[in-house]
């Protein structure tokens, strides 16, 4: 009878190690289906195909494995818990993460996020977090490795091979286009690395052969991409690779070393001696924010908070803020940015230099750990050399990300993808420490039941805000062809708005629904009565104008919006002035502000001509606004031809006619073809009798352009 209930025992033993391993098997398997899905596919619930799909893909990753990985400990009732030696300092990274988040300009932004920014906020820091955790305990032996890089050299081609067709317009419909040139750039020279590695892990020659071929396409590709960027990085990663196998030279053989010098001389050659100057080939590139005012900008973004930083996802806050006034100069004078030049520097902006401190005692971590596994490794078999080089390559291409993330920025993929090594390179740089096992029942029911309570609550918050963020998007990208389709828009952004009710967006949304109606029913039924509607429009205006944000789009949409309903003769002049001012107070270096504002007040200076004297006008406090404002904007800009040809109106309306023509020569040198222009400094000086210098500038002007009758015209009458 003892016997039978040994054998039972034993049984029930053996069957919870296979559910053990299967449940183990499966956690990793969410982990293949990550790193081959993200930098690919889209998960189709949102129509924008920027991060949103691709973080929700990986969130629902993630909790995945949270769910398994509890089935797993409450049912063998056993935690295998060991302290690997980036734990802490990535614990704290997180805190430090959480707190810039809380304290930052943007909360909701920073916590949440929105469509198009959603890669960098905390939820998805967090969710980071568990994945390093998750994968630098599962991913522990040779074979994960191998079958992780397999699936990622499979996403990158397929990812490649799309690209090229779609050039042929057969692209797969199925794959994210949407990759930044970056990010692509160095998903090849990723491609190439790892294929590398596999030639040396493989034992079968085919296998070998196989590799070599997909290393020189990617090699190739890469010189012929001709990015000085990429092949910058390239050759410092190989002189790295080399610098590493060095230290244990004596299990590497010489084919190995000469083939990488090779290499690192190609890529010195292309990089000296670019191959676009051969070929012909104009090769894409970014459009990036200047490294110099990427610089500027940080710099002053941190004396608002030098150590949290404005918060993550901010950047659009500090750019539109913070831009210097030499920015106005360039030709990018009217674009914003929402990254900036590089990966670090808009790191620090965000998350200030404690966060930045974070990230130096990380990297100088995990490299003295380095150090410490070459000084000691002993490669005793061939299992042992893989390890090696193993952690050699990983280690390789994270000093790359630390490279490239100086010179430029990058994407959600590749956030997730350098992870993702740093997590497999810590698994093995630990693989010899010892675990301890908890397996107090107590602690682990009490642990599980917790843990399921936080991730419930989580889902339901995050379902929540999928299914609003998806409404409002679908809202956003329908067509109304009857009130009808209006009243049925507003009802599903009721649900959105009672379903993510800090999302401040999507009032904006209803006004811009409510307007929108008006506007369609002025325009399509003239006989209905709009009194109801013309309520809700302006009792909406008076919500928008409560909240206070520090988001310069919000504003920008607020501002467009309003003007779209000022034809209808709505009272709106006070509210655009208002909503003008908030833009200045956010965007204070930006010329066409100031000229918004001038146009503004020119608008309340001519109301008064019939009422007052030419004195009165000009000591008026608007005739001052709009001097101050046009004066202003040609301050913030020196060839801004708005300004100087405002300004030129502004004096006319003056009456000095001489500073008026200063100030139309100064437009018409900055744009000498403008027609505009022509006609009105031709006024100004037959104002002032000047008869050969009104024909000068038609004649000038006619040489350009000889077929326009009207000013042919106008210089025949002269």
């Amino acid at each position: 009878m003892k016997s039978f209930f040994l054998e039972i025992k034993n049984s029930i033993g053996q069957f919870k190690k296979i559910i053990d391993k299967h449940l183990a098997n499966l956690i990793r398997f969410t982990i293949y289906l990550g790193v081959f899905l993200i930098p690919l596919f889209v998960i189709p619930f949102s129509n924008r195909y920027i991060e949103f799909s691709k973080v929700l893909a990986f969130y629902i990753l993630v909790i995945l494995a949270i769910i398994l990985w509890l089935i797993r400990i409450y049912f063998i009732k056993k935690i295998n818990f060991n302290v690997n030696f980036l734990d802490g300092v990535i614990l704290v990274f997180t805190a430090v993460y959480f707190f810039s988040s809380l304290f930052s300009v943007d909360v909701y932004q920073s916590f949440i996020g929105d469509q198009l920014m959603v890669g960098s906020s905390f939820f998805t820091i967090l969710f980071f977090t568990i994945f390093y955790f998750f994968v630098s305990r599962y991913l522990d032996q040779v074979i994960h490795f191998k079958i992780s890089i397999y699936l990622i050299m499979s996403s990158i081609f397929l990812l490649l091979v799309n690209q090229v067709l779609v050039y042929f317009d057969i692209g797969f419909n199925i794959l994210n286009l949407s990759i930044s040139i970056n990010s692509f750039n160095f998903l090849i020279f990723l491609g190439f690395l790892l294929n590398f590695l596999l030639i040396l892990l493989s034992q079968s020659k085919k296998l070998k052969i196989f590799h070599i071929i997909f290393s020189i396409i990617f090699l190739a590709i890469i010189f012929l991409l001709d990015s000085q960027l990429i092949l910058l990085v390239l050759a410092s990663a190989i002189f790295i690779f080399i610098v590493l196998l060095s230290f244990k030279s004596q299990y590497f053989s010489n084919k190995l070393v000469i083939g990488l010098t090779i290499i690192l001389f190609l890529s010195v050659i292309v990089l000296v001696l670019p191959i676009s100057n051969y070929t012909g080939l104009v090769t894409p590139t970014e459009f990036n924010l200047s490294s110099q005012y990427g610089w500027q900008i940080t710099k002053a973004s941190l004396s608002e908070n030098i150590f949290l930083g404005v918060g993550p996802q901010n950047f659009t806050y500090s750019f539109f803020k913070f831009k210097p006034v030499e920015f106005n100069q360039t030709s990018f004078w009217q674009f914003g940015f929402t990254t900036s030049s590089s990966f670090w520097l808009e790191f620090v902006n965000n998350v200030g230099l404690l966060g930045g401190l974070i990230i130096l005692i990380l990297i100088s971590s995990y490299f003295y750990r380095l150090i410490v596994f070459i000084r000691k490794f002993n490669i005793e078999d061939d299992y042992y050399y893989k390890i090696y080089l193993i952690v050699s390559l990983n280690s390789v291409i994270l000093f790359s990300y630390i490279i490239y993330g100086f010179l430029t920025n990058f994407d959600f993929v590749l956030i997730y993808l350098m992870i993702f090594f740093l997590s497999i390179s810590v698994s093995f740089l630990c693989l010899n420490e010892k675990k301890t096992v908890i397996t107090n029942k107590y602690i682990i029911n009490l642990s599980t039941y917790l843990i399921i309570l936080v991730v419930i609550v989580f889902m339901v918050f995050a379902a929540k805000v999928t299914i609003a963020e998806s409404i409002n998007d679908k809202i956003k990208s329908s067509e109304f062809t009857s009130r009808a389709d209006f009243i049925q828009a507003q009802q599903n952004l009721a649900l959105a708005k009672k379903l993510n009710s800090l999302n401040i967006d999507y009032e904006l949304s209803e006004f811009k629904l409510l307007s929108e109606e008006l506007i369609y029913s002025v325009e399509n039924e003239p006989e209905l009565e709009k009194i109801e509607l013309i309520e809700d429009v302006s009792d909406k205006l008076k919500d928008l104008l409560e909240i206070k944000t520090n988001r310069w789009f919000f504003y920008n949409n607020f501002y467009m919006q309003v003007e779209k309903i000022k034809p209808l003769g709505l009272s709106v002049d006070t509210i655009l002035e208002d909503i003008n001012n908030e833009i200045i107070d956010l965007d204070p270096n930006n010329p066409e502000l100031y000229i918004n504002m001038a146009l503004f007040n020119f608008t309340k200076l001519s109301a008064q001509k019939g009422e007052a004297t030419l004195k009165e006008i000009q000591d008026s406090i608007y005739a001052n606004k709009v001097k101050s404002n046009l004066e202003q904007s040609i301050n913030l800009k020196n060839d801004y031809i708005l300004g100087y040809y405002n300004l030129g109106l502004y004096w006319q309306e003056m009456g000095d006619n001489l500073k008026a023509i200063e100030n139309m020569e100064k437009a018409l040198q900055i744009k000498p073809n403008q027609k505009i222009i022509i006609l009105d400094l031709k006024k100004l000086y037959l104002n002032q009798d000047k008869v050969e210098e009104a024909k000068n500038i038609l004649s000038k002007y006619l040489q350009v352009n000889p077929n326009d009758e009207e000013i042919q015209t106008m210089l025949e009458k002269l």
